[in-house]
């Protein structure tokens, strides 16, 4: 019998944990509050955000403590990946077929969150692999995002620095009536990117243009697209998207069609996404929360 997330509530704002958690819903690390606000967003970030916890096991067997200080201010430590079996990929229920690995077992994690409504302010300090006396991989991650208004300006910036180098990024967007722009710049270990968008409502349809391009020197992409969205629906949403790639060599075309129904606590996806270039790629995503 495997028990995970077992607790221990003391009071209304302290509380001790002592289980098998998942490395992203369960961990204390929280990297959530740095997604880029343009279309696109950068090539090396994700709908999660940026690609900040490089190398850093997180989850599995772990204690764990939170202390809510205030109703927008809090603060968690505690010591995560005790038998060294997490990995830095998702932890999954079938934990158990992973050998331990002894060199990465430990990590010593401490965080404060910050959320006022308007504010949230992120602090994260982690390194991996205490036990044997030597750190393997660490990582230093702060950011903070801001609203003015009802969300007419928003604004994101974020600076972390782990064992493979320094990272910075910040995003801002403005909208006024029906239209909107939003850019991202990032800057990583050798690496620039630039992503930004501008976009236009219209009752239940949205049409925009949006292009990124990242500078790995000698190397270099691009990408521009313009794309229109529909909701029909209620949490109904149909989009359409057309453009190309560009590269230092090589150059492709592609269109994407693609369908999004989030209700409450679900979000069921699926896109198709053709290239001139004779590739295919279809996607179905589906999730529930309880």
């Amino acid at each position: 019998m495997i028990v995970t997330d077992a607790f221990v509530r003391l009071g209304d704002r302290n509380s001790a944990t002592l289980g098998w958690v998942d490395s992203e819903t369960g961990s204390l690390a929280d990297l959530t509050g740095d997604e880029p606000l343009d279309h696109f967003g950068t090539f090396t970030a994700s709908s999660d955000g940026m690609p900040w916890d490089y190398g850093v096991r997180l989850g599995g067997l772990s204690i764990q403590f939170r202390h809510h200080l205030s109703s927008s201010l809090q603060i968690g430590y505690g010591v995560e990946n005790i038998d060294g079996r997490s990995t830095d990929a998702a932890w999954s229920w079938w934990w158990p077929t992973t050998p331990p690995d002894s060199t990465l077992a430990g990590t010593v994690i401490a965080n404060v969150s910050y959320d006022d409504g308007s504010t949230t302010g992120r602090f994260l300090a982690a390194a991996n692999g205490v036990y044997d006396g030597k750190v393997d991989d660490w990582i230093i991650r702060s950011s903070v995002r801001t609203a003015v208004g009802d969300r007419a300006h928003v604004f994101f910036a974020g600076v972390a620095g782990t064992s493979l180098g320094w990272y910075l990024a910040a995003s801002g967007d403005f909208a006024v009536g029906a239209f909107s722009t939003a850019l991202t710049i990032a800057r990583s270990p050798g690496m620039t990117e630039i992503s930004g968008s501008v976009e236009a409502s219209w009752g239940l349809a949205k049409v925009g243009a949006a292009a990124r391009t990242a500078q790995l020197l000698p190397d270099s992409v691009s990408q521009a697209a313009i794309y229109a969205k529909i909701t029909p629906l209620e949490n109904l949403e149909v989009s359409a998207e057309v453009g190309r790639y560009v590269g230092n060599v090589d150059s492709d075309s592609y269109v994407l069609a693609g369908i999004a129904w989030t209700p409450d606590k679900t979000d069921v996806s699926a896109s198709t996404e053709i290239h001139e270039t004779g590739g295919m790629k279809v996607v179905f995503a589906a999730s529930q929360d309880f």
